[in-house]
Order: structure tokens, then sequence, then C-alpha cells
């Protein structure tokens, strides 16, 4: 048979911070009653008064966070002033929503109506054609130690264009910039050990490129910052770019 818990006390169910606080403040009052009541009690009592009512005015306000003086005018001002109030009482006993011709309920007086839904932002699929080269870029494994980003691209765009003859390195565009290579209609950009300034420079580039094409595939290894790696997909990605006309493939070269 389970015998019946023991209740606790006020002081078992005060946490160490609080019993702590009480015994300081029952020092002081002990001190400052020898001091004052023996030399003047009509005094010395006033004081043990003022002292007794200020500290359970801090001790209501560090329990509950409201001063105990603002209490009932903390509970009245709850309700905001221009919300109308509503008898719960009678909401239950309400019927249930009647039914319209075509199965749509007619929304009640007590509910705002709901809200259209934002539609995501439509995430297209790989093409097979996207599929192909970031396969073939993951395939990628140099021959020898890389050291630069010009070394990289030369053995990266050398090993692809066996697969991609259609391949062309550094094409042109209106406003005067130059993507590493192009298939196609794919855009490839290429940063070797990119820090958060190369990201952000890099996030412009591909914005002006995505003018003129419909995908890019960047290319990065080495990265010297991890969180300005992931910082760099998420701006794709709240535009609704990412994996749909960004694709960010990172390499360990």
């Amino acid at each position: 048979m389970e015998l019946p818990k023991k209740q606790k006390t006020f002081w078992e169910s005060l946490n160490k911070d609080t019993r702590d606080l009480i015994a300081i403040f029952a020092i002081l009052v002990g001190v400052l009653f020898l001091v004052f009541v023996i030399q003047n009690p009509i005094v010395g009592g006033l004081v043990i008064l003022s002292l007794l009512i200020a500290g359970g005015t801090f001790y209501w306000k560090f329990k509950t966070g409201n001063w105990w003086f603002q209490r009932n005018q903390t509970t009245t001002s709850s309700q905001p002033d221009n919300q109308p109030l509503i008898d719960t009482g009678h909401l239950q006993n309400q019927s249930p929503p009647k039914t319209q011709p075509g199965g749509t309920s007619s929304p009640s007086p007590y509910q705002r109506p709901n809200q259209p839904e934002t539609p995501p932002p439509a995430t297209l699929e790989y093409s097979p054609h996207v599929q192909s080269i970031i396969a073939k870029i993951r395939q990628f494994r140099p021959q020898r130690r890389v050291w630069e980003e010009k070394q990289y691209q030369d053995m990266l765009f050398a090993f692809m264009g066996d697969t991609f003859r259609s391949l062309k390195r550094e094409v042109p565009f209106p406003n005067k910039k130059y993507i590493d290579a192009m298939i196609g209609d794919v855009g490839i950009e290429l940063k070797f050990s990119p820090n958060e300034s190369d990201f952000d420079r890099l996030y412009s580039q591909v914005e002006s490129y995505l003018d003129n094409m419909p995908t890019v595939v960047v290319v990065t290894s080495r990265p010297k910052s991890p969180d300005a790696l992931t910082y760099f997909e998420d701006k794709f990605r709240r535009r609704g770019w990412l994996n749909s006309r960004v694709f960010i493939v990172e390499q360990a070269v």
C-alpha cells in the first residue's frame, strides 16, 4: 500500500534564492529591531513596519511580476478596449454552423474570415540535362593537389568536356561580365576557397546571370566559412530559386 505523500510546508516549497532573500531580510530586521527599539520604541516600530511593507511589496513583485497595488488595474486592462465582449455561454449553446448548398459552411459572426494562404514558391524538378551536369561534376576527382581557382577550372572543365561537347568557357554577357562556362542554356560558376566577401559578390553575379539564362550551377570547394555558405544558400532559398534555378554543388578537392 502506497503511503500518502507528505505535504510540503511553505518554507520547503520555496527555492534556494527565495530562502536566502528571506534570511537576509530577517537578519536586517533583527538588527534594526535591536538598534531602534531599544533606543526609541515608537520610531523603531514605525521603521520595522515600513520595512515589512516594503519587503512584502518587493517580494510580491518578485514572485508575480506585478505590484500588488496595481493588481486590479492590470487585471481590468488585460481586455483591450476595442475588443468586443463575447458571451461564452451563448457560444456553447449555439447550434453548429449552417451548411450552404454545395457543402460549404457559412462563416460564424464570431470568427474572422479565412485569409487566403500565400502559395509556396514553385519548385521545378531537375531536368535530365541539369541532372547529367551535376552528376558529372560530382564524379570529378583531381589528379593532383589543387592550389588555385584557375587550376581547378582547367581540370574540372577538361574532365567535363569529354562528355559535354557544347561546353564553352568564359562566355560574355551584355553587362560585360563573363560566366565561367556554359553547357547549352545552363551556366556554371566556380569558386575555390571563397570567403564571405566572395559569396556576396557571387550572389550578385548569379543574380545577373539569371537575367539571361534559366539555370546556374554554382560549384564551390573549401569554403573558408561554412556559415557563409549556408547564408548564401538561404538567400536563394528565400527567393524560391534554390534547386529550381540555382543549384549549389560543394566539392572536396
